[in-house]
């Protein structure tokens, strides 16, 4: 009987330790605000996140959305390639469909040794009548609305040292 006492005594504080515990963590999750936000691709959800991120906690350092932003501008040039296809775009020259052919070489997650002749290759495809045709066009395909913010930073972007700005991450 008295092995019994202790046994209840070792359980019934347990259980309190488990309440206190449990309670403590529903007064966490009880001050967290949640908030759901519903729109259509390219509406600006994860904009209005990461915006918020910015002025109300502690922002992500600029370094981990290095590659976040390389991914922009490379996914995006396989998408106006892709969208030219569909819209049946050709390239304005040789040459802008030759810096798009090094590109598209590349893999779209922008994980690429980044060389002078791949800037110069982003300069030349982005004057392209073609692929210029092929983003003011961007509504008929599926195609991310910074493609010509990272476009025209291509060069920023794929620079060794290259540290993303607040815009880059809230267009990334």
């Amino acid at each position: 009987s008295k092995e019994m006492e202790v046994d209840t005594s070792v359980e019934d504080a347990a259980s309190k330790a488990l309440e206190a515990q449990l309670d403590a963590e529903q007064k966490e999750e009880d001050a967290i605000t949640k908030l759901l936000v519903l729109g259509t691709g390219e509406s600006g959800k994860s904009t209005v996140f990461k915006q918020m991120k910015i002025l109300y906690s502690v922002p992500d350092p600029p370094a981990k959305f290095i590659l976040v932003c390389r991914a922009n501008l490379f996914g995006n040039a396989h998408a106006v390639a892709g969208g030219m296809k569909v819209l049946n775009i050709g390239y304005g020259g040789a040459e802008g469909e030759a810096a798009m052919t090094r590109i598209l070489a590349l893999p779209a997650d922008g994980n690429a040794d980044v060389t002078p002749d791949l800037v110069e290759s982003f300069a030349v495809a982005y004057k392209d009548t073609g692929i210029d045709q092929a983003i003011e066009r961007a509504a008929e395909y599926q195609l991310n609305d910074s493609t010509r913010y990272f476009w025209e930073r291509a060069e920023e972007i794929l620079k060794s040292d290259y540290l993303p700005s607040e815009q880059d991450v809230l267009r990334a």
